[in-house]
Protein backbone atom coordinates (compact mmCIF):
# COMPACT_ATOMS: atom_id res chain seq x y z
CA UNK A 1 0.00 0.00 0.00
CA UNK A 2 2.59 2.54 1.02
CA UNK A 3 4.15 3.07 -2.89
CA UNK A 4 0.30 3.29 -4.01
CA UNK A 5 -0.11 5.87 -1.25
CA UNK A 6 3.00 8.00 -2.36
CA UNK A 7 1.71 8.77 -5.95
CA UNK A 8 -1.86 8.62 -5.58
CA UNK A 9 -3.16 9.12 -1.97
CA UNK A 10 -5.16 6.41 0.32
CA UNK A 11 -8.67 4.84 -0.54
CA UNK A 12 -10.42 2.15 1.53
CA UNK A 13 -9.94 -0.49 -0.59
CA UNK A 14 -6.30 -1.18 -1.13
CA UNK A 15 -6.44 -3.14 2.50
CA UNK A 16 -8.33 -5.33 0.75
CA UNK A 17 -6.18 -5.63 -1.95
CA UNK A 18 -2.77 -5.96 0.10
CA UNK A 19 -4.50 -8.60 2.42
CA UNK A 20 -5.34 -10.87 -1.22
CA UNK A 21 -2.32 -10.21 -2.53
CA UNK A 22 -0.35 -11.39 1.01
CA UNK A 23 -2.79 -14.49 0.68
CA UNK A 24 -0.97 -15.27 -3.20
CA UNK A 25 2.26 -14.74 -1.92
CA UNK A 26 1.84 -17.04 1.19
CA UNK A 27 0.51 -19.65 -0.47
CA UNK A 28 3.26 -19.90 -3.75
CA UNK A 29 5.56 -20.20 -0.99
CA UNK A 30 3.45 -22.74 0.90
CA UNK A 31 4.03 -24.22 -2.70
CA UNK A 32 7.75 -23.63 -3.23
CA UNK A 33 8.45 -25.24 0.00
CA UNK A 34 6.36 -28.21 -0.12
CA UNK A 35 4.56 -27.22 3.23
CA UNK A 36 2.01 -30.01 3.61
CA UNK A 37 -1.71 -29.27 3.91
CA UNK A 38 -3.39 -30.54 7.45
CA UNK A 39 -5.94 -33.76 6.73
CA UNK A 40 -8.08 -34.60 9.09
CA UNK A 41 -8.91 -38.14 10.39
CA UNK A 42 -11.58 -38.79 11.04
CA UNK A 43 -12.22 -41.01 14.57
CA UNK A 44 -14.44 -42.40 16.83
CA UNK A 45 -15.20 -39.90 19.63
CA UNK A 46 -14.49 -40.83 23.36
CA UNK A 47 -15.64 -39.74 26.12
CA UNK A 48 -12.88 -37.18 27.82
CA UNK A 49 -12.37 -37.58 31.80
CA UNK A 50 -10.39 -35.30 33.13
CA UNK A 51 -7.15 -36.72 34.98
CA UNK A 52 -4.99 -34.69 37.70
CA UNK A 53 -2.45 -33.98 35.47
CA UNK A 54 -5.26 -32.35 33.01
CA UNK A 55 -6.26 -30.31 35.62
CA UNK A 56 -2.62 -28.85 36.51
CA UNK A 57 -1.95 -28.15 33.11
CA UNK A 58 -5.05 -26.04 32.56
CA UNK A 59 -4.12 -24.34 36.10
CA UNK A 60 -1.92 -21.86 34.32
CA UNK A 61 -4.29 -21.51 31.36
CA UNK A 62 -7.13 -19.53 34.14
CA UNK A 63 -4.23 -18.36 36.15
CA UNK A 64 -3.09 -16.11 33.28
CA UNK A 65 -6.83 -15.23 32.12
CA UNK A 66 -7.90 -14.10 35.64
CA UNK A 67 -4.27 -11.65 35.80
CA UNK A 68 -5.09 -10.28 31.91
CA UNK A 69 -8.90 -9.60 33.07
CA UNK A 70 -7.82 -8.06 36.56
CA UNK A 71 -5.49 -5.71 34.58
CA UNK A 72 -8.48 -4.83 32.01
CA UNK A 73 -10.52 -3.91 35.45
CA UNK A 74 -8.18 -1.72 36.66
CA UNK A 75 -8.24 0.79 33.09
CA UNK A 76 -8.33 4.66 33.45
CA UNK A 77 -8.34 7.30 31.80
CA UNK A 78 -7.34 9.26 34.54
CA UNK A 79 -3.39 10.89 34.60
CA UNK A 80 -1.20 8.89 37.08
CA UNK A 81 1.98 9.09 37.99
CA UNK A 82 2.66 5.19 37.12
CA UNK A 83 0.33 2.29 35.92
CA UNK A 84 1.84 0.11 38.82
CA UNK A 85 0.07 2.11 41.14
CA UNK A 86 -2.66 1.03 40.05
CA UNK A 87 -3.00 -2.41 41.42
CA UNK A 88 -1.96 -4.33 44.92
CA UNK A 89 0.04 -6.86 45.95
CA UNK A 90 -2.37 -9.88 45.31
CA UNK A 91 -1.73 -9.42 41.53
CA UNK A 92 2.22 -9.28 42.34
CA UNK A 93 1.96 -12.68 43.77
CA UNK A 94 -0.31 -14.20 41.32
CA UNK A 95 2.10 -12.76 38.53
CA UNK A 96 4.95 -14.50 41.18
CA UNK A 97 3.34 -17.94 41.07
CA UNK A 98 2.60 -17.83 37.28
CA UNK A 99 6.10 -18.08 36.19
CA UNK A 100 6.71 -21.33 38.12
CA UNK A 101 3.47 -22.72 36.37
CA UNK A 102 4.85 -21.84 32.96
CA UNK A 103 8.16 -23.40 33.05
CA UNK A 104 6.61 -26.17 34.42
CA UNK A 105 4.45 -26.22 31.75
CA UNK A 106 7.20 -26.24 28.96
CA UNK A 107 9.01 -29.23 30.95
CA UNK A 108 5.96 -31.53 30.68
CA UNK A 109 5.39 -33.19 27.14
CA UNK A 110 2.41 -31.20 25.69
CA UNK A 111 1.29 -30.41 22.31
CA UNK A 112 2.53 -27.26 20.91
CA UNK A 113 -0.74 -25.61 20.56
CA UNK A 114 -0.60 -25.95 24.40
CA UNK A 115 2.41 -24.58 25.12
CA UNK A 116 1.77 -21.32 22.05
CA UNK A 117 -1.20 -20.87 23.99
CA UNK A 118 0.78 -20.82 27.17
CA UNK A 119 3.12 -18.64 25.90
CA UNK A 120 1.16 -15.87 24.12
CA UNK A 121 -0.80 -15.10 27.06
CA UNK A 122 2.03 -14.91 29.53
CA UNK A 123 3.53 -12.76 26.84
CA UNK A 124 0.64 -10.64 26.37
CA UNK A 125 0.36 -10.18 30.05
CA UNK A 126 3.58 -8.84 30.23
CA UNK A 127 4.04 -6.80 27.03
CA UNK A 128 0.37 -5.77 27.14
CA UNK A 129 0.25 -4.21 30.59
CA UNK A 130 0.25 -0.58 29.54
CA UNK A 131 -2.31 -1.47 26.87
CA UNK A 132 -4.79 -3.15 29.59
CA UNK A 133 -4.74 0.06 32.04
CA UNK A 134 -4.37 3.08 30.01
CA UNK A 135 -8.11 3.81 28.53
CA UNK A 136 -6.67 6.03 26.14
CA UNK A 137 -2.97 5.46 25.09
CA UNK A 138 0.44 5.70 26.73
CA UNK A 139 2.62 8.83 25.87
CA UNK A 140 1.99 11.52 23.30
CA UNK A 141 3.40 10.04 21.02
CA UNK A 142 0.69 7.71 20.77
CA UNK A 143 -2.21 10.18 20.03
CA UNK A 144 -0.37 12.23 17.62
CA UNK A 145 0.00 9.14 15.04
CA UNK A 146 -3.34 8.19 15.76
CA UNK A 147 -4.54 11.43 14.54
CA UNK A 148 -2.03 11.72 11.79
CA UNK A 149 -4.02 7.81 10.84
CA UNK A 150 -7.73 9.41 10.82
CA UNK A 151 -6.26 12.49 8.61
CA UNK A 152 -5.05 10.05 6.05
CA UNK A 153 -8.46 8.20 6.50
CA UNK A 154 -10.03 10.76 6.27
CA UNK A 155 -9.03 12.98 3.82
CA UNK A 156 -6.89 10.41 1.67
CA UNK A 157 -3.01 12.07 2.15
CA UNK A 158 -1.40 13.51 4.71
CA UNK A 159 0.95 16.60 3.70
CA UNK A 160 3.89 17.09 4.03
CA UNK A 161 4.83 13.35 3.09
CA UNK A 162 7.53 11.52 4.67
CA UNK A 163 9.25 8.27 3.67
CA UNK A 164 9.08 7.11 7.08
CA UNK A 165 6.11 6.00 9.81
CA UNK A 166 4.27 4.50 6.81
CA UNK A 167 4.61 1.16 7.98
CA UNK A 168 2.71 1.35 10.58
CA UNK A 169 0.23 3.78 9.49
CA UNK A 170 -0.69 1.34 7.13
CA UNK A 171 -0.36 -1.54 9.12
CA UNK A 172 -2.86 -0.53 11.19
CA UNK A 173 -5.32 1.02 8.93
CA UNK A 174 -5.67 -2.11 6.80
CA UNK A 175 -5.69 -4.15 10.21
CA UNK A 176 -8.98 -1.57 10.86
CA UNK A 177 -10.95 -2.03 7.36
CA UNK A 178 -10.33 -5.81 6.94
CA UNK A 179 -11.29 -6.45 11.09
CA UNK A 180 -13.88 -3.45 11.53
CA UNK A 181 -12.33 -2.82 14.83
CA UNK A 182 -11.64 0.67 15.71
CA UNK A 183 -8.30 2.19 14.52
CA UNK A 184 -7.60 3.18 18.25
CA UNK A 185 -7.57 0.14 19.61
CA UNK A 186 -5.80 -1.45 16.55
CA UNK A 187 -2.94 1.37 16.69
CA UNK A 188 -2.32 0.87 20.16
CA UNK A 189 -2.62 -2.97 20.36
CA UNK A 190 -0.33 -3.24 18.08
CA UNK A 191 3.26 -4.25 18.95
CA UNK A 192 2.47 -6.07 22.30
CA UNK A 193 -0.17 -8.18 20.91
CA UNK A 194 2.08 -8.55 17.42
CA UNK A 195 5.01 -9.64 20.29
CA UNK A 196 2.18 -11.95 21.77
CA UNK A 197 1.42 -13.99 18.78
CA UNK A 198 4.61 -13.78 16.43
CA UNK A 199 7.61 -14.43 19.36
CA UNK A 200 6.07 -17.64 20.49
CA UNK A 201 5.45 -18.73 16.86
CA UNK A 202 9.33 -17.94 16.31
CA UNK A 203 10.82 -19.23 19.52
CA UNK A 204 8.59 -22.52 20.03
CA UNK A 205 10.62 -23.82 16.64
CA UNK A 206 14.06 -24.01 18.73
CA UNK A 207 13.18 -26.86 20.83
CA UNK A 208 16.63 -26.64 23.22
CA UNK A 209 15.48 -23.58 23.86
CA UNK A 210 12.37 -24.66 26.05
CA UNK A 211 11.39 -23.55 28.92
CA UNK A 212 14.01 -20.87 28.90
CA UNK A 213 11.74 -18.34 26.50
CA UNK A 214 9.18 -18.56 29.34
CA UNK A 215 12.16 -15.76 30.67
CA UNK A 216 11.96 -13.10 27.56
CA UNK A 217 9.19 -10.85 29.35
CA UNK A 218 11.54 -10.86 32.40
CA UNK A 219 13.97 -8.97 30.28
CA UNK A 220 14.13 -5.11 29.77
CA UNK A 221 12.57 -4.91 26.10
CA UNK A 222 10.28 -1.64 27.27
CA UNK A 223 9.39 -1.22 23.29
CA UNK A 224 7.35 -3.83 23.13
CA UNK A 225 4.98 -2.77 25.80
CA UNK A 226 3.57 0.10 23.24
CA UNK A 227 2.96 1.09 20.16
CA UNK A 228 5.32 3.76 18.32
CA UNK A 229 7.01 3.90 15.09
CA UNK A 230 10.12 3.02 16.78
CA UNK A 231 8.58 0.35 18.67
CA UNK A 232 7.21 -1.28 16.06
CA UNK A 233 10.49 -1.23 13.49
CA UNK A 234 12.62 -2.64 16.92
CA UNK A 235 10.00 -5.44 16.90
CA UNK A 236 10.48 -6.08 13.02
CA UNK A 237 14.23 -6.11 13.59
CA UNK A 238 14.02 -8.25 16.41
CA UNK A 239 11.13 -10.88 14.67
CA UNK A 240 13.69 -10.59 11.64
CA UNK A 241 16.75 -11.36 13.72
CA UNK A 242 15.29 -14.34 15.29
CA UNK A 243 14.27 -15.59 11.93
CA UNK A 244 17.35 -15.61 10.77
CA UNK A 245 18.90 -17.55 13.63
CA UNK A 246 16.11 -20.05 14.10
CA UNK A 247 15.78 -20.63 10.52
CA UNK A 248 18.20 -19.49 8.40
CA UNK A 249 19.87 -23.08 8.18
CA UNK A 250 16.72 -24.53 6.35
CA UNK A 251 17.43 -22.34 3.21
CA UNK A 252 13.95 -22.46 1.69
CA UNK A 253 12.30 -19.75 -0.24
CA UNK A 254 9.41 -18.86 1.89
CA UNK A 255 11.49 -18.32 4.64
CA UNK A 256 13.82 -15.68 2.56
CA UNK A 257 10.78 -14.01 1.28
CA UNK A 258 9.88 -13.84 5.13
CA UNK A 259 13.04 -12.07 5.88
CA UNK A 260 12.75 -9.93 2.89
CA UNK A 261 9.37 -8.62 3.83
CA UNK A 262 10.13 -8.13 7.61
CA UNK A 263 13.53 -6.13 6.23
CA UNK A 264 11.17 -3.99 4.19
CA UNK A 265 8.86 -3.13 6.78
CA UNK A 266 11.14 -1.70 8.83
CA UNK A 267 12.51 0.32 6.69
CA UNK A 268 9.14 2.15 5.97
CA UNK A 269 8.55 2.10 9.43
CA UNK A 270 11.56 3.58 10.58
CA UNK A 271 14.38 4.31 8.46
CA UNK A 272 17.14 4.37 11.13
CA UNK A 273 16.06 1.18 12.39
CA UNK A 274 15.61 -0.16 9.36
CA UNK A 275 18.80 0.66 7.64
CA UNK A 276 21.17 -1.08 10.65
CA UNK A 277 18.89 -4.17 9.90
CA UNK A 278 19.32 -4.56 5.83
CA UNK A 279 23.62 -3.39 6.45
CA UNK A 280 23.72 -6.93 9.39
CA UNK A 281 21.50 -9.19 7.15
CA UNK A 282 23.45 -7.91 4.36
CA UNK A 283 26.66 -8.72 5.86
CA UNK A 284 25.23 -12.21 7.35
CA UNK A 285 24.13 -13.30 3.72
CA UNK A 286 27.39 -12.40 2.07
CA UNK A 287 29.03 -14.60 5.12
CA UNK A 288 26.76 -17.34 4.08
CA UNK A 289 27.96 -17.02 0.35
CA UNK A 290 31.52 -17.16 0.44
CA UNK A 291 30.72 -19.92 2.66
CA UNK A 292 29.13 -22.06 0.42
CA UNK A 293 31.23 -21.10 -1.97
CA UNK A 294 34.83 -22.09 -0.28
CA UNK A 295 33.02 -25.70 0.99
CA UNK A 296 31.85 -26.12 -3.05
CA UNK A 297 35.52 -25.29 -3.89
Amino acid sequence: ITPIYWFFGYLTWYPLAAAIAILCIAGVCMIKTKIPFPTIHIQQIKAWRPTWKTLLLLLPIALLLLLILTLAKKMTGATIISPWTLIGPKFWLLTAVSVPAVFFVLQQKTSATYQYIILALWYLLVYGFLLFTHKYAFGFDQHIHLASMNWIVTHGLLEPKVPYYLGQYFTSISLAEITNLSLDWISRALVPAAAAIILPLILLQKKDLSPTIALLPLLPLSFLTFTTPNNLALLIALLTVLTVWVRFDTRTIGTHIFIGILTIWALITHVLIGLPLVCVLLLIYSKHTWQTVLASA
